[in-house]
């Protein structure tokens, strides 16, 4: 191989993909967008959980906060993620755990 062979194969020498329009450029509607999705819809499932959760015996509260991150693994596997052994085996445990509560509270 040449030396001008090899000059031409060169990263800086190969054409460059064309770049598309960032769509998250917008800059002001973007950042209006993110402020709302932040402060409306957290503002109002916070003030509905905790408005539940003084609304109900403690028990039934505590077996509510429990269920939360077993109900986000059970959405997780809906929405199509992978999920790793320890969280399956987390989330029998703590579904177990749930149950002997609440048949002792009964």
């Amino acid at each position: 191989m040449s030396l001008s062979g090899s000059a031409s194969r060169s990263p800086t020498s190969a054409p460059r993909p064309r770049r598309r329009p960032d769509r998250w450029a917008d800059g002001a509607e973007s950042a209006g967008w993110l402020i709302f999705l932040g402060i409306v819809p957290t503002l109002l499932a916070y003030r509905w959980y905790f408005n539940g959760l003084t609304t109900v015996r403690s028990t039934t509260a505590a077996v509510l906060v429990l269920l939360e991150p077993a109900t986000a693994a059970a959405l997780a596997v809906v929405l199509g993620e992978r999920i790793s052994t320890p969280l399956v085996l987390g989330s029998v445990l703590l579904l177990t755990a749930i149950a002997v509560l609440s048949h002792d509270q009964s």
